[in-house]
């Protein structure tokens, strides 16, 4: 039989969910402006070498190329200015916070018996009372389907379901696969560099005519290798691994002295895994909200 009590939590699960899911949204078109933005910036750069170098006589496929690299270009400009603004990269971090935070307190309601409904309640609309400029990104989140929220914990419940789950199925394989997108995009990086150095030091040696015609490939590989590493920089993959790592060691270490089922010390350990779990959401989105 659902109490009320069920059907109060079951409606908190269901508004974080879509808050999860709004924050979802917005990350997915912050990611995309910033890969469309690259991808233009560089075609554009290209372009616009090629039109200096290679279609350096007056025709119909220069003024193409011309015109594709102007395009290009501005486009990147207008995706920057429009979509990576502070004000956009806010509204996904703060969006994610909310999520967080709800999940937070109904983790803690259901892993300590006996814990009244009233707190939880005031608690969730103290934090989606911050967030009123936010719901027109809200509203427009699709009602998610029905999921039932985490149902009362044992001890053994949360530290299985909850601690070491976040611990072995989320930070430590986060981290994983951040370091291997770092280290393809340094590689990539890596590459550019070394072809833009060999182009520079072939423009070095070469005849007055042919350093002249390779220097404006060194100019657009040098954007090229710049651009490659701001994009690393705004996705801060290398943090990722940093704080995912440390946040499961810190949980680990809690876990070494957990206490006694039926302790009087159990939610104060129950806090503290939820303190270190909001400490590293909270650290991740701080560090995004910095200047893009």
């Amino acid at each position: 039989m659902i109490t009320d009590e069920e059907s109060v939590v079951a409606a908190i699960w269901a508004d974080r969910i879509r808050w999860s899911r709004t924050a979802d949204r917005l990350k997915k078109r912050l990611d995309t402006a910033r890969a469309l933005a690259l991808v233009l910036g560089g075609v554009g750069a290209i372009a616009t070498t090629v039109t200096a170098t290679l279609l350096n006589a007056r025709g119909v496929p220069r003024s193409v190329v011309a015109i594709v690299a102007a395009v290009c270009l501005a486009l990147a400009t207008y995706v920057g200015a429009q979509f990576l603004t502070p004000a956009a990269i806010g509204k996904w971090t703060r969006a994610r916070s909310i999520s967080e935070a709800i999940k937070r307190e109904v983790y803690q309601y259901r892993a300590v018996a006996g814990s009244p409904i009233g707190p939880l309640r005031a608690e969730v609309a103290e934090i989606v009372s911050a967030a009123t400029d936010l719901l027109p990104e809200y509203a427009a989140t699709p009602v998610p389907p029905a999921v039932p929220p985490p149902g009362p914990m044992t001890p053994g419940e949360y530290i299985r379901d909850r601690v070491r789950d976040q611990i072995d199925r989320y930070y430590r394989p986060k981290a994983q696969v951040s370091a291997e997108r770092s280290r393809r995009l340094r590689r990539l990086a890596l590459a550019l560099g070394v072809v833009t150095a060999l182009i520079a030091a072939v423009a070095v040696v070469a005849p007055g005519s042919g350093a002249t015609a390779l220097a404006p490939w060194v100019a657009a590989l040098t954007t090229l290798s710049g651009s490659v590493a701001a994009y690393i920089a705004v996705k801060r993959h290398d943090y990722t691994v940093i704080t995912y790592l440390a946040t499961a060691n810190l949980l680990e270490r809690l876990l070494e002295d957990v206490p006694a089922p039926g302790d009087a010390e159990w939610a104060g350990f129950v806090r503290r895994c939820e303190g270190v779990i909001v400490a590293e959401n909270q650290g991740w989105l701080a560090k995004y909200a910095e200047k893009d």
